[in-house]
């Protein structure tokens, strides 16, 4: 089920894959969504009770002021503080495991486990797993001025398909055996964020229907 969870830093948008047991939240990577779990989250909810988050500015979540790692890091911690345990296993991918780390070191309270998928972690030189690609094309996107433009030359470019066989491209080891499913939720969801709710929404369920394909927002969850 969809819902927006209203935290100290603004509200975020979480999946909730059901389960009982041990709480577990997984964290997306750059430019991911919590689609990025649809293939693992139903397994893992057989054993704990599992949920997924919309970084800041990512998904349905609506941005924050800046995207700094510590703006990401500190609603991380703000949406583990609204579920009322300490026994949470953090579980991040990509620069999701980076944040997740750097959440589990500035607030240890909230996170008895951390899991780390590829974690986005600083490389020690030499790196032979380095791609050296995307190292230039990340160098050029971090660019004053010129990733800008670079980005939005990239954007008109490629249709939103290609945007996501692109990307599982480079962070894929055998992209074909990505779900289609998977693949369609991630070119629909972009246009489906569009009207987020603001802090004084009054909370609505919407049941049974999938986040990707939602008509109105979600429900606003305090």
């Amino acid at each position: 089920m969809a819902d927006y969870v209203l935290t100290e830093s603004g509200p975020i948008h979480e999946v909730d894959f059901g389960g009982a047991g041990p709480r577990i939240v997984l964290v997306h990577g750059l430019g991911g969504s919590t689609i990025n779990w649809n293939a693992v989250a139903p397994a893992l909810a057989r054993s704990a009770r599992v949920s997924a988050i919309d970084l800041p500015g990512f998904g349905l979540s609506p941005p924050r002021g800046d995207y700094h790692l510590e703006t990401l890091r500190n609603s991380i911690a703000d949406y583990l503080e609204t579920l009322g345990t300490t026994q949470t296993t953090l579980v991040g991918n990509s620069s999701g495991g980076l944040l997740s780390a750097m959440v589990a070191a500035d607030r240890p309270d909230l996170v008895e486990r951390l899991v780390l998928v590829s974690p986005a972690t600083p490389p020690r030189f030499p790196d032979p797993r380095l791609d050296w690609p995307t190292v230039a094309r990340l160098a050029v996107q971090a660019t004053p001025i010129i990733g800008e433009i670079y980005g939005r030359w990239f954007l008109r470019s490629n249709t939103p398909e290609q945007l996501v066989r692109k990307s599982l491209e480079m962070v894929t080891r055998k992209p074909g055996r990505v779900p289609m499913d998977l693949i369609a939720d991630s070119r629909i969801w972009p246009g489906s964020g569009n009207n987020c709710p603001g802090p004084n929404m009054p909370r609505r369920e919407l049941p049974g229907l999938s986040p990707a394909i939602t008509p109105a927002p979600p429900p606003l969850r305090e």
